[in-house]
């Protein structure tokens, strides 16, 4: 049974290529480094305290 290795990329993110190999038959592989840009877009959410009982 075939598999994937999937995952998500949230918006905004910005990355880097540093490599890619064309595998043939339309199939390319990149390599990609993310990085912090200059200006970002999104703010990360704040979690709500924890609230012990």
């Amino acid at each position: 049974m075939p598999t994937e290795d999937e995952i998500l990329l949230l918006p905004a993110r910005q990355f880097k290529v540093k490599s890619c190999l064309d595998s043939g038959n339309e199939l390319y592989i990149i390599q990609l480094k993310e990085i912090c840009p200059p200006h970002p877009l999104l703010e990360p959410v704040p979690t709500p305290p924890k609230i012990s009982t």
